[in-house]
């Protein structure tokens, strides 16, 4: 299961795709091509961020990204991203989402420790969630 939402940050249009449960959402790519070309229309040809949070934990793979050029993602521009390499707005829009969707991590690979530490840094950030 995943979330698809649409990001406009810093004039740079992009999609983001979350895991909301333990399986990847990356076993269901073209079902996310479909959705992607539906919310962007064929016009879209960006970078489409996957947050795999639910499925890979807080792990080294926990972010990748591949470009979207109109109705397909480009499975060779596939890579891992660190989280360093994405904007800090996007990290908090990530934590405020899954902390106003808690349902989102009921049926993850995360323990209750982590999301603890994860509701709690959230709720101590106020991000307006305009996504």
């Amino acid at each position: 299961m995943y979330n698809i939402r649409k990001l406009n940050i810093k004039n740079n249009p992009q999609a983001i795709v979350t895991a909301i449960s333990y399986e990847s959402p990356l076993s269901l790519i073209s079902e996310i091509e479909q959705e992607l070309s539906s919310l962007f229309g064929s016009d879209f040809f960006g970078e489409v961020i996957f947050d795999l949070l639910c499925s890979n934990g807080f792990e080294w793979n926990r972010f990748m990204s591949m470009e979207f050029e109109g109705s397909a993602l480009k499975r060779s521009s596939a890579r891992i991203m660190d989280e360093s390499e994405l904007s800090p707005l996007l990290i908090e829009l990530q934590s405020q989402l899954f902390a106003s969707k808690p349902e989102y991590l009921v049926d993850t690979i995360l323990t209750s420790q982590e999301i603890a530490i994860l509701m709690s840094s959230a709720s101590n950030k106020s991000v307006a969630l305009y996504c």
